[in-house]
């Protein structure tokens, strides 16, 4: 599922590049301590020293990934429950989980402008609002229509949160530390998804209150990272990148003082300014103007392309909903409803590691060769429970 939003989440960070090219252009992205400074008396291993803020910046950050994963995953375990207790069609189970997905593309595709016009705290602010928001309306849903509302709420904030969050972290995070805070957020993904696993679990131990109450506190335990996150959002700022374009450079000044050492201020919004005056051209472009400017770009367009084409068929083939159907695949394939919502957390936790692992072997392996490999294991796994489901059936009782 979370490659399928991924074409609507690119093409708004490309619409910001243009007209507000990426901070990562301006500064290497590992840059060596000693570099930072030659003129400056001071060691390497005090810029390597980050200030507190940073740390609290990365904490509120790293909320909004976990519930980008869980709210993604959640139904994996709750939708059991939820049939059970709403006696839902096979429509409505795959509107109540697909329409998280519709409504993360609506937000992912306005994201960009949302970025320009009000700033990435404003717009993690609105999609802090929306995480809390949905999680209320879920839990405390009189009907499936509702439920869907809420879902398609939360979708939105999703969409939101997955362009700004990796532009709010860039523009304040430390030119050493931009890697490591992209591979944190990346697996902590995964660490959402494996949490809804496990919440879904502990809430399914005693049947009759999973059956009453078990899948609205499923559903309701996003309020609390949901919560942090809303909360830490008030004690960190604007990016000094948004406010220096928006000619605010005071402010960015300030920002900066808070978050960097007091010989690297300077430097770095000298930087930012140079950016800013060099990019009046890209300001002028509307996204009209820059998706006509992609079309004209022959080696532009085939790079969308290939790369919107690979998200698709990944997402056609259907890995990704083996995961997010998990516990009802367990239950179709035999297994109690108990044990299927906890053999969820099986899937959960591969696809956790999985991206631990992918993402330390990306540098060794490249991403052509771990694409290639990890769609045909996609592939093998899938033919595999195919045939398994095919040699059941076909032994089964009901089929003699």
């Amino acid at each position: 599922m979370e490659d399928s939003i991924a074409i609507s989440r690119e093409l708004p960070q490309l619409y910001v590049s243009s007209s507000r090219r990426s901070f990562a252009e301006d500064t290497p992205l590992l840059e060596k301590s000693s570099e930072v400074s030659e003129d400056s008396s001071a060691t390497g291993a005090t810029y390597r020293m980050v200030k507190p803020l940073v740390y609290g910046i990365v904490a509120t950050s790293a909320m909004g990934s976990f519930l980008w994963g869980y709210n993604l995953s959640v139904m994996a375990g709750a939708l059991l429950l939820i049939n059970y207790h709403f006696h839902t069609s096979a429509l409505w189970q795959g509107i109540i989980v697909s329409v998280m997905l519709g409504g993360a593309v609506l937000g992912a595709a306005t994201a960009g402008m949302l970025n320009d016009k009000l700033g990435r705290w404003k717009v993690m602010m609105l999609s802090a609002i929306l995480f809390v928001a949905s999680a209320i309306v879920m839990a405390v849903s009189p009907s499936v229509k509702c439920l869907v509302v809420g879902r398609a709420v939360g979708g939105i904030g999703v969409g939101l949160f997955t362009v700004t969050g990796s532009i709010y972290v860039a523009e304040l995070a430390p030119d050493h530390l931009r890697g490591k805070l992209v591979f944190f957020s990346y697996v902590l993904t995964g660490g959402g998804v494996l949490a809804s696993a496990v919440v879904a679990g502990v809430f399914s131990i005693d049947p009759d209150f999973a059956h009453k109450y078990g899948w609205r506190c499923i559903l309701g335990f996003a309020i609390i990272p949901a919560a942090i996150m809303f909360i830490g959002l008030w004690f960190i700022p604007e990016t000094p990148r948004w406010l220096v374009f928006h000619n605010k450079v005071d402010k960015a000044r300030k920002v900066l003082q808070r978050v960097r050492h007091s010989c690297e201020v300077e430097d770095e919004l000298a930087k930012i300014i140079e950016a800013r005056d060099s990019s009046t051209q890209g300001n002028s472009l509307n996204i009209f103007q820059f998706v006509k400017r992609i079309v004209k770009d022959k080696a532009v367009l085939y790079a969308l392309f290939v790369g919107c084409s690979l998200h698709i068929l990944r997402s056609l083939g259907g890995a990704v909903i083996v995961l997010n159907y998990s516990a009802t695949i367990f239950n179709k394939a035999g297994f109690s409803q108990k044990q299927s919502i906890w053999l969820a957390i099986v899937p959960a936790f591969a696809n956790f590691a999985a991206k631990f692992v992918g993402s330390l072997l990306l540098g060794r392996m490249g991403r052509r060769n771990l694409y290639f490999v990890s769609s045909l294991g996609a592939t093998l796994f899938l033919l595999l429970l195919g045939a398994s489901f095919y040699i059941n059936n076909r032994d089964s009782p009901a089929a003699v």
